[in-house]
């Protein structure tokens, strides 16, 4: 008879226990809002900017297949154009 009894106190600490572990497994940080930004940081010198070299310049025409792509735009082919990614000094007007 005592088990009866013990069976909802036993169910109330299992579930405070779960409770528990969810909100200190749930990756809540109280700090988050006073984190500093990226670019706060590299203003601060604390990290350096990436340092990746500029992609190559590529025109992509539509085919009757794939795309085909280049480095310099195709003269006359401005219709077929179906993307480019280029610097500004490059791109067809």
């Amino acid at each position: 008879m005592s088990t009866l009894i013990d069976r909802p106190a036993r169910q109330t600490r299992s579930a405070v226990a779960w409770a528990v572990l969810a909100l200190s497994l749930s990756a809540c940080n109280p700090l988050a809002p006073f984190a500093p930004t990226e670019t706060e940081l590299l203003q601060a010198g604390f990290i350096e900017p990436d340092r990746f070299p500029p992609p190559r310049p590529s025109f992509c025409y539509r085919t009757l297949a794939e795309a085909d792509c280049f480095v310099m735009p195709q003269p006359g082919e401005a219709h077929r154009l179906v993307g480019a990614y280029a610097p500004a000094y490059m791109l067809i007007d």
